[in-house]
């Protein structure tokens, strides 16, 4: 996006890009104690949680991520994959829900404040995009709050998100498109308890350090406020 803004002959020096964030103050509320009562709530002892949450839009190649879901649990009796959200493939979710009962769920739309319990319930999040170069360059909340709470994350597509993974060692890449492969790093992702603990341990700091949506928010009135003073 700001290469874009460069490209209309603005000056790189006068451009600044603040990406999105993330609620540090209602990630706190997602203690230990609130996820094991909902643990409990939704009976998961003993399960290992794979999270999609968000929109179930045309966008977010959500066939792909319910096939791998459907492989996923086929192969691993203790793990479950929740669906959390609403959207124009809802319809398709609830089939995959009624194929495998209790180990595919439809879980719906929840309040702002009770997200991050159930990412932080969950092993990892899935943050999936169609494979387009016009999605490379978004900036989805659900990977932000998902580190916000140590829940490392898995992306699809090829844009920054991708490197970032890569750069802080939060989380993994499986190809848009490609539901055996996502199913397959899936399934090592629940194996690998030690590395997977660690990722989200580095996604927790990248998160206080680079995603806090009141330091964003105030680094934004800085730019306006310089922006605004007399020439």
């Amino acid at each position: 996006m700001s290469a874009y803004i460069a490209g209309l002959g603005i000056a790189e020096s006068n451009i600044t890009t603040l990406l999105n964030g993330t609620d540090l103050d209602l990630a706190a509320r997602a203690t230990p104690a609130a996820v094991a009562a909902l643990r409990r709530v939704q009976g998961l002892e003993g399960q290992k949680v794979v999270l999609y949450a968000g929109t179930f839009g045309r966008a977010n190649d959500m066939p792909t991520v319910i096939a791998a879901a459907e492989q996923l649990v086929a192969a691993d009796p203790a793990a479950t994959f929740l669906f959390l959200g609403h959207g124009y493939y809802a319809p398709l979710v609830a089939a995959a829900a009624a194929r495998w009962p209790r180990r595919i769920r439809l879980v719906g739309a929840q309040p702002r404040h009770a997200v991050f319990s159930w990412f932080a319930l969950a092993e990892v999040a899935v943050v999936s995009f169609l494979d387009m170069p016009v999605l490379d360059t978004n900036s989805p909340a659900k990977l932000y709050d998902a580190l916000a709470v140590g829940t490392p994350i898995i992306v699809t597509n090829n844009g920054w998100t991708k490197a970032l993974v890569a750069r802080h060692g939060c989380g993994w890449y499986a190809p848009a498109g490609d539901a055996a492969a996502l199913a397959t790093r899936l399934g090592a992702i629940l194996a690998a308890t030690e590395s997977r603990r660690e990722a989200g341990q580095r996604g927790r700091q990248l998160a206080i350090a680079q995603f806090d949506r009141l330091a964003l928010a105030g680094q934004m009135r800085q730019i306006l406020e310089r922006a605004a003073r007399p020439l």
